[in-house]
């Protein structure tokens, strides 16, 4: 079977070789976003990513394409309206990554802004979507919210609303920006670290490190752009001879992963201190979070702590006490620092979620900070905007809105997701589970996949649970996964389950041992990298 996307050695093969346009640090969501656009405008292009893709703030985030109406506060009219026309290109592009959910705002006796402020701003919030507006909002008294959802019953409720936006799968949102770059003739290269970076002779000359291997490149572009998000101040540092402009602010972001409840609806609650607080159903859990205080540490070490883990639950609790949360009902957690752009005297919260970026006097080296997943197209674009400039050739315009990415060349999503599940169900007997969870991971190319299941099988991880065998291998071989960690965290959603994996890791192991050739020592290696991640960032102890 051929392969569609290059292996991570083979696009190695060839780094010290090449002479490329543009060099892309960063394998997050903007950087990967940075190298989809720059292959589809004809240039040629090296993405290096020192962990693996959307390892950092980008698979730590509410899982949202939305327009961010908590924004409209602080008066950021061009942030809202950017994010909420990116909802509709997501819809377009990537269908099977975007899906439109009502979501119910209540509003209690405690917020200070009351119902005729949330009606001002969802008026507010669909007028900046024209002309691409995904859904009209509905003013809703106490009672009409019970009725939608009984456990919003509350002796504090006055009212509320219920809107339409965008939900996602961050992490595979990230992965296929990668995908489609590398199928178009990028190098897309995970746990490759950039050492340094030196401009002369009117290149950039790049030095790096193989993670895996600790063998070390140098490589020659004519311009280089760093997406680090966090790691923005850490990384200009290793230009030579290089003034960094970046000035980032990192606020931590702590979500919990909670058993599955009775839960039909998102909400956007409003605490009691008048923070933000999402809780989102899955399909096997449900999603609550999030905390928004600053972070001192390095990006490198940023886990949920217990404290954010009992402030988010005492939250939920408040405003939906029918729930009875416990501690016992949280199954995971997870943290990430958001890369804001650094201004004094601004609290946590209220920090723009605008981005900013910067470009050196050579015009070789372009830094781009802060910003949201939403937005990430459009920062993408902005960038790689400012190289074209700066290269003074005609190439071509941004088509991002308008390709598909991987796994979104589908016309119809409703009929061709119904149909696929159907082909599953009948051509290899799998649970409807199963076969909606691949439909909606894989998009069209699904059909790949099913390549896959015929040559590997139908076998499922554990029983009574979605996942197959055949995934874990079509993660190596397809998704450049390199560790366990990769196929459970951000291929898949596994340690957001019971367990977080653990149960399966010695079975996922033997899989990609024998895809990626690993001997007795590097398994038991992978085994005890896996556990250690998820007792310290997935696991929170007192």
């Amino acid at each position: 079977m051929e392969n569609l996307i290059p292996s991570r050695s083979d696009m190695i093969k060839s780094i010290s070789d090449k002479e490329y346009d543009v060099v892309i640090v960063g394998g997050g969501v903007t950087g990967a976003g940075v190298a989809r656009d720059a292959i589809l405008r004809g240039l040629k292009v090296l993405l290096l990513e020192k962990g693996d893709f959307a390892s950092g703030t980008s698979s730590m985030t509410s899982k949202m394409i939305h327009g961010g109406l908590r924004y409209l506060k602080n008066y950021e009219f061009r942030l809202v309206r950017q994010a909420a026309l990116e909802r509709r290109v997501h819809l377009d592009i990537a269908p099977h990554l975007a899906e439109v959910r009502e979501f119910l705002v209540p509003l209690y006796k405690w917020n200070p802004d009351g119902t005729f402020m949330l009606r001002l701003g969802l008026i507010l919030y669909n007028l900046l979507a024209l002309p691409k507006r995904i859904g009209k909002h509905k003013n809703l008294d106490p009672k009409k919210l019970v009725e939608k959802m009984s456990l919003l019953e509350n002796d504090d409720l006055i009212g509320g609303a219920l809107f339409h936006d965008v939900v996602t799968n961050d992490a595979r949102l990230t992965l296929a920006n990668c995908l489609s770059a590398a199928a178009g003739g990028a190098d897309i290269i995970n746990y490759m670290e950039m050492d340094s970076w030196e401009t002369y002779d009117g290149e950039v000359h790049v030095k790096a490190t193989d993670v895996l291997t600790t063998k070390t490149y140098e490589i020659t572009a004519k311009y280089i752009i760093l997406c680090v998000g966090p790691w923005s101040q850490i990384t200009e540092s290793k230009g030579i001879d290089f003034e960094g402009q970046a000035r980032v602010r990192l606020t931590r972001g702590t979500h919990i992963v909670l058993k599955k409840k009775v839960i039909e609806y998102p909400c956007l609650l409003m605490n009691e201190d008048n923070r933000p607080i999402f809780l989102i159903p899955g399909d096997n859990y449900d999603l609550a979070g999030t905390t928004d205080l600053d972070h001192d540490g390095t990006p490198d070490d940023v886990k949920p702590t217990f404290e954010e883990v009992e402030y988010i639950l005492n939250a939920v609790n408040k405003l939906f006490p029918n729930m009875k949360y416990s501690e016992n009902d949280v199954i995971a957690s997870f943290a990430g620092v958001r890369p804001l752009v650094s201004k004094e005297g601004v609290k946590e919260g209220k920090v723009s979620r605008e981005h900013s970026i910067f470009q050196d006097r050579t015009n070789r080296t372009v830094t781009i900070v802060g910003g949201k997943l939403t937005t990430y197209r459009v920062m993408s674009k902005q960038a790689l905007d400012k190289v074209i400039k700066a290269m003074g050739t005609l190439k071509g315009k941004c088509m991002t809105q308008k390709l598909p990415l991987w796994g979104g060349e589908v016309d119809d999503w409703e009929s061709f997701k119904s149909e696929k599940i159907e082909e599953l169900q009948n051509e290899f007997s799998l649970s409807s589970a199963s076969a909606n969870m691949l439909v909606k991971w894989y998009g069209s190319e699904v059909d790949y996949f099913k390549e896959f299941i015929k040559q590997n099988g139908t076998t499922l991880l554990l029983p009574n649970r979605p996942w197959l065998e055949a995934q874990v291998i079509y993660s190596c071989r397809v998704e450049l996964a390199q560790t366990p960690i990769d196929v459970l965290r951000r291929r898949t959603n596994i340690m957001f389950e019971e367990n977080n994996g653990e149960n399966i890791l010695d079975k996922v192991v033997e899989l990609m041992s024998e895809e990626l050739k690993w001997d007795t020592q590097k398994q038991n290696l992978m085994k005890t990298q896996t556990l250690e991640y998820i007792n310290n960032f997935i696991r929170v102890s007192k």
